[in-house]
Protein backbone atom coordinates (compact mmCIF):
# COMPACT_ATOMS: atom_id res chain seq x y z
CA UNK A 1 0.00 0.00 0.00
CA UNK A 2 1.26 3.47 -0.90
CA UNK A 3 1.58 5.64 2.20
CA UNK A 4 2.38 9.34 1.82
CA UNK A 5 2.50 12.44 3.95
CA UNK A 6 -0.50 14.77 3.78
CA UNK A 7 -1.08 16.45 0.45
CA UNK A 8 -0.88 19.83 2.14
CA UNK A 9 2.80 19.14 2.83
CA UNK A 10 3.60 18.20 -0.76
CA UNK A 11 6.38 20.11 -2.56
CA UNK A 12 6.01 21.34 -6.10
CA UNK A 13 8.44 19.62 -8.46
CA UNK A 14 10.96 21.13 -10.82
CA UNK A 15 10.39 22.80 -14.19
CA UNK A 16 8.76 22.23 -16.59
CA UNK A 17 6.22 20.47 -14.36
CA UNK A 18 5.95 23.19 -11.71
CA UNK A 19 3.01 25.22 -13.02
CA UNK A 20 -0.53 24.11 -12.13
CA UNK A 21 -1.89 26.71 -14.54
CA UNK A 22 -0.41 24.73 -17.45
CA UNK A 23 -1.76 21.32 -16.50
CA UNK A 24 -4.92 19.34 -15.93
CA UNK A 25 -3.40 16.67 -13.67
CA UNK A 26 -0.98 16.48 -10.74
CA UNK A 27 1.26 13.44 -10.43
CA UNK A 28 2.32 12.78 -6.84
CA UNK A 29 5.55 10.84 -6.27
CA UNK A 30 6.62 8.70 -3.33
CA UNK A 31 8.79 11.51 -1.96
CA UNK A 32 5.73 13.79 -1.94
CA UNK A 33 6.53 15.92 -4.94
CA UNK A 34 3.80 17.22 -7.23
CA UNK A 35 4.44 17.27 -10.96
CA UNK A 36 1.86 19.12 -13.06
CA UNK A 37 1.19 17.67 -16.49
CA UNK A 38 -1.37 17.45 -19.23
CA UNK A 39 -3.23 14.18 -18.95
CA UNK A 40 -3.14 13.82 -22.74
CA UNK A 41 0.65 13.32 -22.68
CA UNK A 42 0.36 10.33 -20.36
CA UNK A 43 -2.66 8.88 -22.13
CA UNK A 44 -0.91 9.07 -25.50
CA UNK A 45 2.29 7.52 -24.20
CA UNK A 46 0.80 4.73 -22.11
CA UNK A 47 -2.21 2.43 -22.47
CA UNK A 48 -1.85 1.87 -18.72
CA UNK A 49 -2.54 5.55 -18.01
CA UNK A 50 -5.11 5.69 -20.80
CA UNK A 51 -7.14 3.14 -18.89
CA UNK A 52 -6.62 4.63 -15.44
CA UNK A 53 -7.20 8.24 -16.43
CA UNK A 54 -10.46 7.79 -18.27
CA UNK A 55 -12.90 10.68 -18.15
CA UNK A 56 -14.74 9.49 -15.04
CA UNK A 57 -11.71 8.21 -13.13
CA UNK A 58 -10.78 11.51 -11.49
CA UNK A 59 -13.93 11.76 -9.35
CA UNK A 60 -12.49 9.90 -6.38
CA UNK A 61 -9.04 11.51 -6.46
CA UNK A 62 -7.71 14.17 -4.10
CA UNK A 63 -7.51 17.66 -5.50
CA UNK A 64 -4.72 20.21 -5.47
CA UNK A 65 -5.72 23.68 -6.60
CA UNK A 66 -8.59 22.11 -8.47
CA UNK A 67 -6.44 19.48 -10.22
CA UNK A 68 -6.95 15.76 -9.63
CA UNK A 69 -3.90 14.18 -7.95
CA UNK A 70 -2.73 10.78 -9.19
CA UNK A 71 -0.23 9.01 -6.95
CA UNK A 72 2.51 6.78 -8.37
CA UNK A 73 5.03 4.40 -6.83
CA UNK A 74 8.06 6.19 -8.32
CA UNK A 75 10.18 8.90 -6.76
CA UNK A 76 10.40 12.43 -8.09
CA UNK A 77 13.59 12.01 -10.11
CA UNK A 78 12.35 8.91 -11.90
CA UNK A 79 8.91 10.27 -12.65
CA UNK A 80 10.22 13.69 -13.69
CA UNK A 81 12.39 12.06 -16.34
CA UNK A 82 9.54 9.79 -17.47
CA UNK A 83 7.29 12.81 -17.94
CA UNK A 84 10.01 14.58 -19.93
CA UNK A 85 10.16 11.57 -22.22
CA UNK A 86 6.39 11.77 -22.70
CA UNK A 87 6.52 15.46 -23.59
CA UNK A 88 8.55 17.44 -26.11
CA UNK A 89 11.39 18.27 -23.69
CA UNK A 90 14.89 17.98 -25.13
CA UNK A 91 16.94 15.10 -23.68
CA UNK A 92 20.65 14.47 -24.18
CA UNK A 93 22.69 11.28 -24.12
CA UNK A 94 24.52 12.62 -21.08
CA UNK A 95 21.20 12.79 -19.21
CA UNK A 96 20.30 9.28 -20.33
CA UNK A 97 23.65 8.06 -19.08
CA UNK A 98 23.24 9.67 -15.66
CA UNK A 99 19.61 8.85 -15.00
CA UNK A 100 19.91 5.28 -16.27
CA UNK A 101 22.44 4.44 -13.56
CA UNK A 102 20.52 6.14 -10.75
CA UNK A 103 16.84 5.51 -11.54
CA UNK A 104 14.81 2.46 -12.66
CA UNK A 105 13.88 4.04 -15.99
CA UNK A 106 13.55 0.92 -18.13
CA UNK A 107 11.57 -0.95 -15.48
CA UNK A 108 9.20 1.99 -15.09
CA UNK A 109 8.68 2.29 -18.83
CA UNK A 110 7.91 -1.42 -18.97
CA UNK A 111 5.54 -1.15 -16.03
CA UNK A 112 3.50 1.57 -17.70
CA UNK A 113 3.70 0.00 -21.18
CA UNK A 114 5.37 3.10 -22.60
CA UNK A 115 6.60 1.97 -26.00
CA UNK A 116 6.85 5.43 -27.60
CA UNK A 117 9.15 6.85 -24.87
CA UNK A 118 11.29 3.73 -25.13
CA UNK A 119 11.63 4.28 -28.86
CA UNK A 120 12.48 7.91 -28.24
CA UNK A 121 15.36 6.84 -26.01
CA UNK A 122 16.56 4.46 -28.72
CA UNK A 123 16.43 7.28 -31.31
CA UNK A 124 18.47 9.59 -29.07
CA UNK A 125 21.14 6.94 -28.57
CA UNK A 126 21.24 5.99 -32.26
CA UNK A 127 21.57 9.62 -33.33
CA UNK A 128 24.45 10.23 -30.93
CA UNK A 129 26.15 6.99 -31.98
CA UNK A 130 25.84 7.85 -35.66
CA UNK A 131 27.23 11.36 -35.24
CA UNK A 132 30.42 10.72 -33.27
CA UNK A 133 29.87 8.91 -29.98
CA UNK A 134 30.31 5.41 -31.41
CA UNK A 135 33.77 6.22 -32.75
CA UNK A 136 34.84 8.32 -29.76
CA UNK A 137 33.48 6.24 -26.89
CA UNK A 138 32.23 2.81 -27.99
CA UNK A 139 32.17 1.52 -24.41
CA UNK A 140 29.66 4.21 -23.50
CA UNK A 141 27.48 3.29 -26.48
CA UNK A 142 27.75 -0.39 -25.58
CA UNK A 143 26.67 0.30 -22.00
CA UNK A 144 23.72 2.44 -23.08
CA UNK A 145 22.66 -0.09 -25.69
CA UNK A 146 22.73 -2.85 -23.11
CA UNK A 147 20.87 -0.80 -20.53
CA UNK A 148 18.18 0.26 -22.98
CA UNK A 149 17.95 -3.14 -24.70
CA UNK A 150 19.36 -2.39 -28.15
CA UNK A 151 21.22 -5.62 -29.04
CA UNK A 152 22.15 -4.65 -32.62
CA UNK A 153 23.78 -1.40 -31.49
CA UNK A 154 25.48 -3.23 -28.62
CA UNK A 155 27.14 -5.61 -31.09
CA UNK A 156 28.18 -2.71 -33.34
CA UNK A 157 29.70 -0.90 -30.37
CA UNK A 158 31.47 -4.06 -29.21
CA UNK A 159 33.11 -4.38 -32.62
CA UNK A 160 34.13 -0.74 -32.49
CA UNK A 161 36.03 -1.41 -29.26
CA UNK A 162 38.27 -3.76 -31.23
CA UNK A 163 40.04 -0.71 -32.69
CA UNK A 164 41.62 -0.15 -29.29
CA UNK A 165 43.73 -2.29 -27.01
CA UNK A 166 41.99 -3.23 -23.76
CA UNK A 167 44.68 -1.27 -21.92
CA UNK A 168 43.48 1.85 -23.77
CA UNK A 169 39.87 1.49 -22.66
CA UNK A 170 38.71 4.16 -20.19
CA UNK A 171 38.86 3.08 -16.58
CA UNK A 172 38.30 4.32 -13.07
CA UNK A 173 35.52 6.86 -12.51
CA UNK A 174 35.01 7.85 -16.14
CA UNK A 175 31.44 9.04 -16.66
CA UNK A 176 31.09 6.94 -19.80
CA UNK A 177 31.55 3.73 -17.81
CA UNK A 178 28.59 4.35 -15.54
CA UNK A 179 26.19 2.50 -17.84
CA UNK A 180 28.51 -0.49 -18.22
CA UNK A 181 28.08 -3.30 -15.70
CA UNK A 182 31.07 -5.23 -14.41
CA UNK A 183 29.71 -8.41 -15.99
CA UNK A 184 29.34 -6.80 -19.41
CA UNK A 185 32.84 -5.34 -19.11
CA UNK A 186 34.24 -8.83 -18.57
CA UNK A 187 32.19 -10.13 -21.50
CA UNK A 188 33.73 -7.45 -23.69
CA UNK A 189 37.24 -8.36 -22.53
CA UNK A 190 36.66 -12.03 -23.40
CA UNK A 191 35.19 -11.04 -26.77
CA UNK A 192 38.20 -8.81 -27.46
CA UNK A 193 40.64 -11.60 -26.57
CA UNK A 194 38.88 -14.12 -28.82
CA UNK A 195 38.75 -11.66 -31.70
CA UNK A 196 42.45 -10.96 -31.24
CA UNK A 197 43.23 -14.66 -31.53
CA UNK A 198 41.25 -15.20 -34.72
CA UNK A 199 42.52 -11.91 -36.22
CA UNK A 200 46.18 -12.89 -35.82
CA UNK A 201 45.48 -16.27 -37.35
CA UNK A 202 43.46 -14.85 -40.25
CA UNK A 203 46.01 -12.10 -40.97
CA UNK A 204 48.81 -14.63 -41.32
CA UNK A 205 51.52 -11.96 -41.38
CA UNK A 206 54.62 -13.96 -40.54
CA UNK A 207 58.30 -14.25 -41.35
CA UNK A 208 59.11 -17.85 -42.35
CA UNK A 209 62.21 -19.64 -43.69
CA UNK A 210 60.23 -21.02 -46.61
CA UNK A 211 57.86 -19.80 -49.29
CA UNK A 212 57.71 -18.86 -52.95
CA UNK A 213 58.30 -15.22 -53.78
CA UNK A 214 55.51 -13.74 -55.93
CA UNK A 215 58.06 -11.63 -57.85
CA UNK A 216 61.24 -13.65 -58.38
CA UNK A 217 59.69 -17.08 -57.84
CA UNK A 218 62.49 -18.05 -55.44
CA UNK A 219 61.84 -20.78 -52.92
CA UNK A 220 65.22 -21.25 -51.28
CA UNK A 221 65.74 -21.86 -47.58
CA UNK A 222 68.51 -19.26 -47.80
CA UNK A 223 65.84 -16.55 -47.82
CA UNK A 224 63.45 -15.33 -45.19
CA UNK A 225 59.97 -14.88 -46.64
CA UNK A 226 57.25 -12.52 -45.53
CA UNK A 227 53.85 -14.20 -45.76
CA UNK A 228 50.81 -11.94 -46.01
CA UNK A 229 47.50 -13.67 -45.36
CA UNK A 230 46.51 -17.30 -45.80
CA UNK A 231 46.16 -17.28 -49.59
CA UNK A 232 49.72 -18.24 -50.44
CA UNK A 233 51.21 -14.75 -50.96
CA UNK A 234 54.87 -14.47 -49.97
CA UNK A 235 57.78 -12.22 -50.82
CA UNK A 236 61.53 -12.69 -50.49
CA UNK A 237 62.40 -10.26 -47.72
CA UNK A 238 66.08 -10.93 -47.14
CA UNK A 239 68.96 -13.40 -47.55
CA UNK A 240 69.82 -14.95 -44.18
CA UNK A 241 73.47 -15.35 -45.16
CA UNK A 242 73.98 -11.63 -45.72
CA UNK A 243 74.98 -9.23 -42.98
CA UNK A 244 72.67 -6.25 -42.62
CA UNK A 245 72.97 -2.89 -40.96
CA UNK A 246 71.37 -2.19 -37.60
CA UNK A 247 68.82 0.02 -39.37
CA UNK A 248 67.85 -2.83 -41.70
CA UNK A 249 67.45 -5.18 -38.75
CA UNK A 250 65.10 -2.72 -37.07
CA UNK A 251 62.97 -2.64 -40.23
CA UNK A 252 62.82 -6.45 -40.39
CA UNK A 253 61.79 -6.57 -36.73
CA UNK A 254 59.11 -3.90 -37.27
CA UNK A 255 57.66 -5.87 -40.19
CA UNK A 256 57.65 -9.03 -38.12
CA UNK A 257 55.55 -7.31 -35.42
CA UNK A 258 52.78 -6.16 -37.76
CA UNK A 259 50.82 -9.38 -37.59
CA UNK A 260 51.01 -9.69 -33.82
CA UNK A 261 49.54 -6.19 -33.46
CA UNK A 262 46.17 -7.65 -34.46
CA UNK A 263 46.12 -9.45 -31.11
CA UNK A 264 45.83 -6.23 -29.12
CA UNK A 265 43.77 -4.34 -31.72
CA UNK A 266 41.77 -6.90 -33.72
CA UNK A 267 39.88 -4.18 -35.55
CA UNK A 268 42.99 -2.42 -36.82
CA UNK A 269 43.92 -2.00 -40.47
CA UNK A 270 47.38 -2.45 -41.94
CA UNK A 271 48.40 1.17 -42.37
CA UNK A 272 49.77 2.89 -45.47
CA UNK A 273 53.02 3.46 -43.56
CA UNK A 274 53.36 -0.27 -42.87
CA UNK A 275 52.72 -1.09 -46.51
CA UNK A 276 55.40 1.41 -47.52
CA UNK A 277 57.82 -0.14 -45.04
CA UNK A 278 57.24 -3.65 -46.44
CA UNK A 279 57.49 -2.36 -50.00
CA UNK A 280 60.71 -0.46 -49.41
CA UNK A 281 62.46 -3.42 -47.78
CA UNK A 282 61.19 -5.88 -50.38
CA UNK A 283 62.34 -3.76 -53.32
CA UNK A 284 65.79 -3.20 -51.82
CA UNK A 285 66.28 -6.93 -51.20
CA UNK A 286 64.38 -8.63 -54.02
CA UNK A 287 64.30 -5.97 -56.72
CA UNK A 288 61.40 -4.97 -58.91
CA UNK A 289 59.77 -1.57 -59.25
CA UNK A 290 58.07 0.29 -56.43
CA UNK A 291 54.81 0.31 -58.40
CA UNK A 292 54.89 -3.43 -59.10
CA UNK A 293 55.74 -4.48 -55.56
CA UNK A 294 53.41 -2.00 -53.87
CA UNK A 295 50.46 -3.06 -56.02
CA UNK A 296 51.06 -6.73 -55.18
CA UNK A 297 51.44 -6.04 -51.47
CA UNK A 298 48.32 -3.88 -51.43
CA UNK A 299 46.37 -6.69 -53.09
CA UNK A 300 47.57 -9.17 -50.46
CA UNK A 301 46.79 -6.76 -47.61
CA UNK A 302 43.27 -6.15 -48.95
CA UNK A 303 42.63 -9.89 -49.08
CA UNK A 304 43.98 -10.55 -45.57
CA UNK A 305 41.89 -7.66 -44.25
CA UNK A 306 38.81 -9.31 -45.73
CA UNK A 307 39.77 -12.57 -44.05
CA UNK A 308 40.30 -10.83 -40.69
CA UNK A 309 36.94 -9.07 -40.89
CA UNK A 310 35.21 -12.33 -41.77
CA UNK A 311 36.90 -14.18 -38.91
CA UNK A 312 35.87 -11.49 -36.41
CA UNK A 313 32.28 -11.49 -37.69
CA UNK A 314 32.07 -15.17 -36.76
CA UNK A 315 33.08 -14.60 -33.14
CA UNK A 316 29.94 -14.70 -30.98
CA UNK A 317 29.33 -12.04 -28.37
CA UNK A 318 27.56 -13.67 -25.46
CA UNK A 319 25.37 -11.17 -23.64
CA UNK A 320 23.20 -13.52 -21.61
Amino acid sequence: MLVQTPLADAIVGASPFDDPERADLAVRTTDNRLLFVYKAHLVEASPFFASLLSDDSADGLEKYKGLPVFSVFEDNRTMHFILRLCSSCAITVAELLTVATECPITDTLDKYLMEAPQERIADIIREAATSSLLAQDPLCVFGLARMYRMPDLALEAARQTLNMAVSEWPSGRRESLRALSGLDYQRLVRYHDKCGQVAVEAAGIELKPWGTCFRCDSSSTVYQYLHLGRRGFAIDLYNKNVSFSYEDMLKFAAIGRIGEMFRNRPGRKVSAEEIELICGVAVSQCGGTQWEVRAAIQWAVDRLQEDVDLAISRVPLSLE
